[in-house]
């Protein structure tokens, strides 16, 4: 009776030649039954080789010569070599072929150069090398891998013709003695069906709001979801700045104005920010005295809107600060609100920072605001449960292909 691997080599090549649509392969499988004779291994197959290419006689020379190299690549390391075979009778005449439909033409287009029987006994090869040491589903699910992925970039009329050779041979060799195990083998975690790499980009921006009443995160999230095409988005609002910019006397020292900026808009002085922003002379000319402007910032913490509502409007009033100070001071800048806010962008690794800056921008339009970016930040990437999954189904799969290239 033929060994385990001879039996493999035959089961496959016959599964190759049935899922090719070859007129007679169907009655090839008729040939199976000599496999389980007695009798020396190499005799029999010998055998059931000539019977398998009688019943294949009316098919074509490639693939005629695509079932011998199937067998002579799943026999590679045994003794048994194949008694020469009859001459084919001579192929039927082609039948006209209808008119291409337009997901054919495609097809034909991208993959023209592809020869799908060739491709076949390339797959082959490795399967047969690893059913020999015993990795059955190993191999099987690199075949399928092998086949799939060398036409994830034809038309959908080639990928449903290699999965349905797949599935074909999967029936073949599940019915056999000794491959059952097929049906437990799990789905193969091929290249073309795992999800597209994607990349982690915090973000930090200022949304320049009228009121900061009007601010709603969950509409932010989904306008820069929408813009940026992002499959996740997460945001976080940290605060909110009340910036002003006042003229005060040149003279004066930062730490009083701090904190009667503080007094006057009832928070703390680790709140507020000062800053000299440049020197000029005063508009009234009648007085000598020179002024300076001064960058503000209050921090309010967020999200606590009301607040920031209530110091943008003492902000304003500079008659209470001038009160507190004892000394004139004016609005060279009446004061803005803006959000501040940090938002974790998942998307598509070919998104650009400069890209993701500008779609970011155009989020102002959803929220009634301007959108200012401060800061792009890409972070480590924190596989998702579906990464996660498919790394870990695809790990044994390299480890048997490692072992499959060392040998």
């Amino acid at each position: 009776m033929l060994s385990k691997i001879m039996l493999v080599t035959v089961f496959m090549a016959v599964a190759v030649l049935s899922a090719e649509s070859c007129a007679g392969a169907a009655k090839a499988q008729e040939c199976l039954s000599i496999a389980t004779k007695g009798g020396e291994p190499c005799s029999v197959l010998n055998e059931l080789t000539s019977c398998i290419e009688n019943k294949l006689s009316g098919c074509d020379q490639s693939t005629i010569k695509g079932l011998k190299s199937a067998m002579t690549a799943g026999l590679a390391g045994t003794n048994c070599k194949s008694s020469p075979s009859p001459s084919p009778k001579p192929a039927p005449s082609p039948t006209p072929s209808s008119v291409p439909s337009p997901a054919e033409e495609a097809s034909s287009a991208a993959c023209a150069s592809l020869n799908l029987q060739q491709k076949m006994t390339e797959c082959q090869a490795p399967m047969m090398q690893a059913a020999q040491s015993g990795n059955m589903c190993g191999g099987w699910n690199n075949f399928q891998c092998c086949l799939i992925d060398s036409v994830a970039s034809c038309g959908k009329d080639m990928q449903d013709r290699v999965k349905g050779m797949v599935d074909q041979t999967s029936k073949t060799f599940s019915g056999m003695p000794g491959f059952a195990s097929l049906d437990g083998c799990g789905a193969a975690s091929c290249a073309s069906s795992a999800p597209a790499p994607e990349k982690v980009t915090a973000v930090m921006a200022g949304i320049t709001l009228s009121n900061p009443r009007d601010f709603d995160l969950e509409t932010f999230e989904t306008a820069v979801k929408k813009r940026t095409g992002a499959s996740n988005v997460q945001a976080v609002l940290k605060a909110f700045e009340i910036v002003a910019k006042y003229s005060v006397p040149d003279t004066m020292d930062l730490s009083p104005l701090k904190a009667a900026i503080a007094k006057a808009n009832s928070v703390q002085e680790s709140q507020i920010d000062v800053e000299k922003s440049g020197r000029r002379l005063s508009t009234q000319r009648l007085l000598a005295a020179k002024t300076t402007d001064v960058d503000v910032t209050i921090t309010v913490p967020g999200p606590d809107a009301e607040k920031a509502v209530a110091v943008k409007e003492t902000a304003a009033n500079v008659s209470k600060l001038g009160d507190e100070l004892g000394q004139t001071v004016t609005i060279s800048k009446a004061p803005q609100a803006i959000a501040k806010v940090e938002t974790t962008v998942t998307s598509d690794a070919s998104l650009t920072a400069d890209t993701l800056t500008s779609k970011m921008t155009e989020v102002g339009t959803d929220v009634g605001g301007k959108v200012t970016v401060t800061e792009v930040l890409p972070l480590a990437h924190d596989s998702s449960s579906a990464s996660s999954s498919f790394g870990a189904l695809l790990a044994p799969a390299m480890i048997v292909l490692t072992v499959m290239l060392a040998m």
